[in-house]
């Protein structure tokens, strides 16, 4: 692992001084969900952004935080809103996602929207959808902190999307990454030799069951 060290910096500034670039790498080592967050700006103006920076915050009172950098042109519209939506996106959705971090264009065109609280524009198909009353604002550095207590969510059994190392990826459960192994001991054979083609054929059957099997949870001699 590189290790970065903060640079001498002037006593009467705060803060350490790290390489920018380093620091972002490192911060994107860390996976996370990707979300849309919504809301109603001036004059019902539907605006919406691409975040990966949500976290849950409590049960009770039901919580949830996210932050938006100081230079954004939707400050102001999520600083004087009275509500707003967290979206966490599914694994089907990356366009949506590259849509709404787009500049120059509008977002919402030819969406079916639902509405929330103060006309927050609300999105379809989500994996998970979280409408909230803005409750506080925290001055985060370059960013402000939003924190919403929720009023209404939903959620669903779709799959998520992933964000890691500044690339979209998608969520594989250890048994999928068992059954791709496996498959490496076939990797000798060309995909025309029988043998391949029934043991591959095999470890997708295998897997399908193994997904089923979770998602009922159900026991072997259950689905038996």
């Amino acid at each position: 692992m590189t290790t970065q060290t903060a640079t001498q910096t002037d006593p009467s500034k705060a803060g350490p001084s790290f390489d920018s670039r380093a620091l972002r790498d490192a911060f994107g080592s860390f996976a996370t969900g990707v979300t849309i967050v919504t809301t109603a700006g001036p004059d019902g103006v539907d605006i919406g952004l691409t975040a990966n920076s949500f976290s849950s915050v409590s049960l009770d009172p039901p919580m949830v935080l996210w932050s938006l950098a100081r230079t954004s042109l939707n400050m102001d519209a999520f600083r004087n809103t009275g509500h707003f939506a967290v979206h966490i996106l599914s694994a089907d959705q990356e366009a949506l996602s590259s849509r709404f971090a787009s500049k120059g264009i509008d977002r919402f065109e030819g969406l079916t929207l639902d509405r929330g609280p103060d006309g927050v524009p609300l999105l379809p198909d989500c994996m998970a959808r979280f409408t909230c009353k803005l409750a506080y604002q925290y001055e985060g550095g370059d960013h402000v902190i939003f924190v919403g207590e929720i009023v209404d969510f939903g959620h669903s059994a779709r799959k998520p999307l992933v964000f890691h190392g500044g690339r979209y990826g998608m969520l594989l459960p250890k048994q999928a990454v068992a059954a791709v192994e496996s498959a490496d001991e076939f990797s000798n054979l060309s995909s025309d030799d029988l043998l391949y083609q029934v043991s591959n054929a095999y470890l997708r059957t295998r897997q399908s069951v193994i997904e089923k099997l979770e998602s009922r949870q159900w026991t072997a001699e259950e689905y038996a």
